[in-house]
């Protein structure tokens, strides 16, 4: 029986990190090898996701209740479960959303990926982006 992992969307980029995708620890280049084009379209398709659901039942309240329900299950339990989450990340000295383990404590500790070097500039791309947000808005004391 395989057991599927799906790709990551990274950080606040939103790219996808093809590189962390496997099934039963099988890397998914060896086993469904994607063209470029291939790969934008599933992206897009992922990306346009949560809209499609918007437009088909109005809103998307239930998958947030859900997934918030996993993550409080996870905390009170102390299960030390994976999930996406957004949390502060000291050497990009900003939060983004990427996999990290959590339990009683919160946020154990950020899941380390196999990023191929395109990836990783996407990340680092995202956390000079928010940097940037987070700098312009900042309220600044007197």
């Amino acid at each position: 029986m395989l057991c599927p992992s799906h790709p990551l969307i990274l950080a606040d980029s939103r790219q996808v990190a093809w590189s962390s995708a496997h099934v039963s620890g099988i890397p998914l280049s060896h086993l469904l090898p994607l063209s470029d084009d291939e790969k934008s379209e599933i992206a897009a398709a992922t990306k346009r996701k949560a809209y499609e659901i918007i437009k088909a039942k109005g809103f998307t309240s239930y998958g947030i209740g859900a997934a918030t329900s996993s993550i409080c299950e996870a905390i009170i339990f102390d299960q030390r479960h994976v999930f996406p989450l957004s949390h502060w990340l000291e050497d990009l000295q900003c939060c983004l959303s990427l996999p990290a383990i959590i339990g009683r404590s919160g946020i154990a500790e950020t899941v380390s990926l196999p990023l191929d070097e395109q990836e990783r500039k996407m990340v680092a791309e995202s956390a000079k982006g928010m940097r940037d947000i987070i700098e312009k808005y900042a309220v600044k004391s007197e």
